[in-house]
Order: structure tokens, then C-alpha cells, then sequence
């Protein structure tokens, strides 16, 4: 799943389904050397990334050793979510990861953000995720699973 919206989004060949619906499209502001950026760095991820020209952030617990972070720049958490084009969520869910994204989490994103959560649901709180999909804050979220599991 990753890897088909990793390519949709960076061929802009995609068109934002509430434009489309009304008979207008929105052009994709991706380009190649777009952030993308992995919470809990998925390096099967990244190198699928890397192939359509991505540079790489992340934000992990720790650090990574440089070869595991392949090329991977370490931000912090802010940082990660003030520079993403396109968000991959890959961790496990826990006390301190549920609703990691929210409102709050939202409002530090660009404009036109792609999600991607390759994990448990309860990662994204569903209320904001609709909200800044309905404001245009996120362009496109690709779920694994939805819901509070």
C-alpha cells in the first residue's frame, strides 16, 4: 500500500476527489524533491521512496546508526511534521502513540500533506483527520486499518 501511494503521489498522477466530484481538478504541487518523511523509519519504504527521487527524513525513538539510516536525515518530531509532503506512519500503537496525530499535529503540516498509515488505526485520531481532509490540510490519507483497534 505504501508503495502505490508513494507512486501515485509522485507522479501527480492523482487528482484530489472532492475537486474531481465538482468537475475541477487540482494539479499536484509534488515534485521530486519533495520530503518523505517515516515516523519509525520502514527502510523497505524509503528505498521505493528514494527510486522517484525522494530525500528522506524521519523521526524515531533514537537515532539511527548511519547504516541503517541509509541516507535518512534525523529531525525532530516538529521538524518531521513542519517538512512532510508525504507522512508514513510505521509504529506499533501503544499508550503513547495513540492519536499521535491529531488536530494539533495537523495544524504544523503543510497544506496538501499526504498520510500514509501502514499501521494500527488509533495512530490518527479519526475527528482531525476528517477535519483537515475536509480543509484541504491533507490531501489524500492512505489507511491501513481506520478505527480505535
Amino acid at each position: 500500500m505504501a508503495r502505490n501511494s508513494i507512486r501515485l503521489r509522485a507522479r501527480s498522477s492523482t487528482q484530489d476527489p472532492r475537486y474531481s466530484r465538482n468537475g475541477r481538478y487540482r494539479k499536484s504541487t509534488f515534485s521530486s524533491t519533495s520530503e518523505f518523511t517515516l515516523i519509525e523509519v520502514s527502510q523497505e519504504v524509503a528505498i521505493r521512496a528514494k527510486a522517484f527521487g525522494m530525500s528522506i527524513i524521519y523521526h524515531n525513538r533514537n537515532r539511527l546508526p548511519p547504516q541503517q539510516a541509509e541516507g535518512a536525515q534525523y529531525v525532530s518530531f516538529d521538524e518531521l511534521l513542519a517538512q512532510s509532503d508525504v507522512l508514513s506512519l510505521n509504529l506499533s500503537l501503544n499508550r503513547s502513540t495513540r492519536h499521535i496525530i491529531g488536530a494539533p499535529e495537523f495544524a504544523k503540516m503543510k497544506d496538501g500533506v499526504v498520510i500514509v498509515n501502514t499501521a494500527r488505526g488509533a495512530l490518527i485520531d479519526e475527528n482531525a483527520l476528517v477535519a483537515a481532509l475536509d480543509s484541504g490540510k491533507v490531501w489524500n490519507a492512505c489507511l491501513a486499518s481506520w478505527g480505535a483497534i
